[in-house]
């Protein structure tokens, strides 16, 4: 975009530098042509600095839900569960040995 700007701006100014070329025209051209330079590279670094900061936001949005995820209780309760589960199959087989072994005496 900057480079359409400013090859828009070398063209008009090479147009009127045509016209009548001495060195006061020649001073005035090289004063048009830095202008011109400096107005398409403030427009292209405002348009960066635009398209740049939509595309933090945006990664922002998507990092933010990712950081701060909610841990939800139900699978710590999930666990715990298991984990209890475990515990009173580990029970029951050592009673089910025990009695075997009361049973065989």
């Amino acid at each position: 975009m900057g480079a359409a700007v400013v090859g828009g701006a070398t063209y008009l100014i090479n147009q009127m530098a045509q016209d009548g070329e001495n060195s006061e025209s020649s001073a005035s051209y090289v004063n048009q042509v830095q202008e011109a330079y400096a107005e398409a590279a403030e427009d292209y670094l405002l348009r960066f600095n635009i398209q740049a900061i939509a595309t933090l936001r945006q990664y922002e949005e998507g990092a933010e839900k990712v950081i701060n995820c909610q841990v939800k209780e139900e699978p710590l309760k999930l666990t715990n569960q298991h984990h209890q589960l475990q515990l009173l199959n580990t029970l029951l087989d050592d009673l089910n040995q025990e009695l075997n072994r009361v049973a065989q005496n």
